[in-house]
């Protein structure tokens, strides 16, 4: 093998990810979804580690979305439904904005269905 390739292992490592990097995200996210609950323990660890880069960015996020965050505080006062209104659960109930310019009209989906709703909205 050519002695270029180890010369300079950052750049080869960026070149390589360059590369393949449509197959080495979707490797990455099959992964996610296999391990889940191993991937969310190490989330949870990590920001327990790190508080302060975590504290920054949500600070950042919410900085860069205002109409967000507004949203987001004015709902607290919306009572939340006793079920999930596409799957009907009762667990883990949160607030979803369909529109975040209507802050006050939310809908009630148990954390999985949230989760999915915002995955199809991104694919949109």
């Amino acid at each position: 093998m050519d002695k270029k390739y180890f010369t300079n292992s950052k750049e080869y490592k960026r070149n390589y990810y360059l590369t393949h990097r449509d197959h080495l995200l979707q490797l990455s996210r099959e992964y996610k979804v296999k391990n889940r609950q191993k991937q969310r323990e190490w989330n949870r660890r990590w920001m327990k580690e790190h508080p302060e880069v975590s504290r920054r960015t949500s600070r950042k996020y919410r900085k860069q979305h205002p109409e967000i965050q507004k949203s987001h505080n004015l709902a607290q006062d919306v009572p939340l439904a006793s079920k999930c209104q596409l799957c009907s659960s009762t667990n883990n109930l949160v607030r979803h904005h369909p529109d975040y310019s209507k802050p006050l009209e939310v809908r009630t989906l148990c954390s999985r269905c949230h989760t999915q709703v915002h995955m199809e909205l991104k694919k949109a």
